[in-house]
């Protein structure tokens, strides 16, 4: 009873900032309705089309990688993976960040490995994620043919040259777990306080657990290759989507640099738990990023940011609920578990 009205508190405090969210952008634009159904006319389909294959093949990638993780353990196609993949990003995308964990409880479901090596595997993808979405976002702004127009070009370029480092930092991070994670856990519990030294200790040798699924410098290359190709195919998916939008000629002539920044603010809101509210953060923060940094109209803006959380986060919904009844999967049962394994990680970790 008292997990239900947590989170029916957590859901209550997500409505009240997305109507006050509402009510801020209402008074900050001078919006109109009957522009933004104009703009719909005005949309290619096709590259919205095009979009959403770019983002299925984005998937497949995904499931690429997981095996590459997986191989020390057990050898598994890639077929297998793909739909643990897919029904794990539906349930994520209806019952919002409590579900994140679904892939790994379904890969572990599906394939006989245990939970917490599954676990660890996911540690080390967010990993991957960020790294290589670090490279992307930094080398798109510093290596653009348009950078010099890009507004604020000296900011772009200390954000750039923070993101490279930031990924350098993190490769550093990785190699000294990997290669001393237990020396470096053991001293922390005996510098630090009892309690913040378990803590942090835990995550690290988490940390390495992960770590220790890249048994080769083969199998950090291949994962490094499949996430780089992976990320690369979601930004032309972002830069495609966006050009769809020929109601306006900013839009219609987006920059992959220019696209790069949308692709920042789009997943700086993602983070948001609630589900649904995070749907209209998401489309809000794109189109504020496009209004204020670029100067596009609030109307196609709008449109556009309803444009590109279809493509990159919703058009998997379908797909996955019909593949979950394929394999007699319940998305709500499994976003439960997931909830679970969420709570007893973050237990784990605290402890």
């Amino acid at each position: 009873m008292a997990a239900k009205s947590k989170r029916l508190i957590f859901y209550l405090l997500g409505l009240v900032t997305l109507v006050a969210l509402l009510i801020y952008a209402s008074h900050r634009t001078h919006f109109q309705w009957g522009i933004l159904a104009a703009q719909v006319r005005y949309v290619r389909w096709s590259y919205i089309g095009f979009g959403v294959a770019l983002i299925y093949l984005g998937y497949v990638f995904r499931a690429m990688r997981w095996a590459v993780f997986l191989r020390p353990a057990k050898r598994v196609g890639v077929f297998e993976l793909i739909g643990t993949q897919v029904i794990g990003f539906t349930a994520v995308a209806l019952l919002g960040r409590v579900a994140d964990l679904a892939r790994p409880y379904l890969v572990a479901r599906k394939t006989r490995v245990p939970l917490s090596l599954q676990v660890a595997i996911y540690t080390i993808e967010r990993m991957f994620d960020l790294g290589t979405m670090a490279v992307i976002f930094a080398l798109g702004l510093l290596l653009a043919p348009d950078r010099a127009t890009l507004p604020h070009p000296e900011i772009a370029r200390k954000v750039a040259m923070g993101a490279l480092g930031a990924s350098a930092a993190l490769i550093v991070l990785a190699t000294a777990v990997r290669l001393s994670g237990e020396i470096i856990a053991a001293w922390l519990e005996a510098k630090m306080s009892s309690k913040a030294g378990s803590s942090i200790a835990a995550k690290i040798r988490a940390f390495r657990d992960g770590l220790q699924s890249l048994s080769s410098m083969a199998d950090f290359l291949k994962a490094a290759g499949l996430s780089f190709l992976m990320w690369c195919v979601i930004a032309a998916a972002y830069l495609t989507s966006v050009r769809a939008f020929t109601g306006s000629s900013i839009l219609q002539s987006m920059t992959f640099a220019r696209c790069v920044v949308l692709m920042a603010a789009s997943m700086a809101s993602s983070v948001v738990p609630v589900p649904v509210v995070s749907w209209f953060a998401q489309v809000l923060a794109l189109q504020q990023t496009m209004i204020r940094i670029f100067g596009v109209q609030p109307e196609p803006a709008l449109a556009c940011g309803a444009g590109l959380l279809f493509v990159t986060f919703l058009c998997i919904v379908p797909v996955g609920l019909v593949w979950s009844r394929y394999e007699h999967v319940s998305i709500k049962e499994v976003s439960v578990e997931s909830e679970h394994l969420t709570e007893e990680v973050a237990a784990v970790l605290k402890a």
